[in-house]
């Protein structure tokens, strides 16, 4: 009976060895992971700014309402004529926001779909 043994030695250079490849790959989850946090930073800033934006919009009809029945009061016109020309002007800016509001919505355009891998 005759044994055979086999014994292969294999000597990895620094080129071979996975560490350097692990610490990469470490390196970029780490800039993705700060990337990530400066999008939703820069998002979270942008949304304060769009809100203000829609709260300000949402504001106008009173305040052109209150504008014109001020107006209105004191150039001596009556009351009910002020109110009357007050809730026409609050109506006017409340169906232009309106339009406003449809043209922002209807025409953001769809994102672009994901490739698959």
């Amino acid at each position: 009976m005759k044994l055979e043994v086999d014994v292969n030695v294999y000597v990895h250079s620094s080129q071979d060895d996975p560490r350097p490849l692990l610490k990469l790959i470490l390196e970029k989850v780490t800039q993705m992971a700060l990337d990530l946090t400066a999008l939703q930073s820069a998002i979270a800033d942008e949304d304060t700014v769009i809100d203000s934006a829609v709260a300000a919009i949402n504001g106008f009809p009173a305040v052109v309402a209150q504008a014109v029945k001020d107006a209105l009061t004191a150039a001596g016109v009556a009351d009910a004529a002020a109110q009357t020309a007050a809730d026409t002007a609050r109506a006017d800016v409340q169906s232009k926001t309106a339009a406003l509001k449809a043209a922002l919505t209807t025409n953001v355009p769809n994102p672009p779909t994901p490739a698959t891998p």
